[in-house]
């Protein structure tokens, strides 16, 4: 009987234990979470108003002249290129859905346009269902420690590729390393 209490009271401990470390997986849609919102609050602090997002981002794809990569081990101060890489699956494979978009529509990726004529259906999809606008923002690229990340967002008029640093438990814009007009 007392092996029996012995054993239940050690299970007991260690799962107590276990469940309070957090995961790195947890840590990092925790910080995700926290960025995102960070961001959104930041826009609209300065009347950047906007009703969706868009599902899916392909920044880097839409500019191979730009060399993001060494720019990320740079900012970032990743000294571990395993892991910049498989943040970069990480982004590629994102896709925006309730539990990220804090209460924004999102803008499936299925409406992407790749031409002309889908452009024009994008735009009269946004008219109709987004009346401030939408948001093009992508999913962070976090360094080791999760302290530091890089995102990417856009809209109507243009966008901003930003390093974000973990201080005191909230997110503090560093600098900006990409920013473009339309």
């Amino acid at each position: 009987m007392r092996i029996l209490q012995l054993i239940a009271f050690l299970t007991l401990i260690l799962s107590c234990n276990n469940s309070n470390k957090p995961t790195v997986e947890n840590l990092e849609i925790h910080r995700t979470k926290k960025l995102l919102a960070h961001i959104f609050h930041q826009l609209k602090s300065v009347d950047i108003n906007f009703d969706c997002i868009y599902e899916k981002t392909t920044f880097f794809e839409n500019t191979p002249e730009y060399d993001y990569y060494s720019q990320l081990l740079k900012h970032l101060k990743i000294s571990d290129s395993t892991h910049l890489n498989n943040q970069i699956i990480k982004y590629e494979k994102f896709l925006f859905n309730e539990e990220y978009s804090l209460g924004k529509k999102i803008i499936p990726d299925s409406l992407t346009p790749t031409n002309r004529q889908e452009l024009e259906t994008i735009r009269q999809y946004i008219k109709n269902n987004c009346p401030n606008g939408a948001l093009v923002i992508s999913r962070p690229i976090f360094n080791e420690t999760f302290e530091l990340a890089f995102i990417i967002y856009s809209g109507e008029f243009g966008g901003s590729g930003n390093i974000f640093e973990y201080k005191n438990e909230n997110w503090e814009f560093v600098k900006s390393i990409y920013d473009w007009i339309y």
